[in-house]
């Protein structure tokens, strides 16, 4: 039943990360197209992803625990710094809807807040005993601190891209980018609730509820990425 389990597992995710990596390499492709500094926010949000992805596949077929771990802490900082990408992303499209003008510098506060959630991960990735990863399958299993502190970084960027990218909501004047932007808001919506869901199943460890969110998370992934394709990134 467990090598049954563990060889779905490790074709479940594989396929999952190929799939999702071939959808965020054409949208990192497509953004970087443009030079302007929201094409090149949108790219470094996908590579980040796509880069994680690759990391995630790798991992499950590293030699040694160190590598393993390595590997694995490596991925989850690319998708969380990925998303923090995201969440200054809405803030500046907010303050570019309000000054009627798309910005072309770095913000001081994006750098800081960049730093800060970057710490704040690397601390919980790096504290001992954050993870453990279950042999031979290589299942990760996170501690009580380091999901209640993912728990909180989450909260704090969907609630921060939920209320900003309403008032932008709001700000817009043309139906038509009101539409799409709304698009954009509800799949990078769906996009990190695939991240909580990881998050709490790795803290749970229940080989059912593992079994069950494979199969949920592709059309959540699917659907979320091909709002955000047809809400933002083709707009550029």
């Amino acid at each position: 039943m467990n090598g049954d389990f563990d060889s779905f597992r490790v074709l479940a995710i594989t396929s999952f990360s190929i799939i999702m990596f071939a959808q965020f390499a054409f949208f990192t492709y497509y953004a970087s197209r443009k030079k302007t500094l929201i094409s090149k926010h949108f790219a470094l949000i996908f590579f980040l992803a796509g880069l994680g992805l690759l990391l995630n596949i790798a991992y499950l077929f590293m030699p040694s625990l160190l590598l393993l771990h390595l590997f694995y802490r490596l991925s989850l900082w690319c998708y969380f710094f990925g998303i923090t990408m995201n969440m200054i992303f809405v803030l500046n499209m907010y303050r570019s809807i309000k000054l009627e003008k798309i910005g072309d510098k770095i913000n001081s506060l994006d750098v800081l807040l960049l730093i800060i959630f970057s710490i704040v991960i690397w601390v919980g990735l790096l504290l001992p005993d954050s993870i453990k990863i279950q042999l031979p399958e290589k299942i990760p299993i996170y501690s009580i601190f380091l999901y209640l502190l993912l728990l909180v970084i989450f909260g704090i960027m969907l609630t921060t891209s939920i209320f900003i990218g309403i008032k932008s909501y709001y700000a817009l004047e043309q139906a038509d980018l009101r539409k799409k932007w709304i698009l954009y808001i509800i799949g990078s919506i769906l996009v990190q609730f695939i991240l909580v869901g990881s998050t709490t199943i790795n803290y749970l460890n229940i080989t059912e509820l593992r079994s069950i969110w494979y199969v949920i998370m592709f059309p959540i992934a699917i659907t979320g990425n091909v709002l955000v394709y047809y809400g933002g990134i083709k707009q550029l």
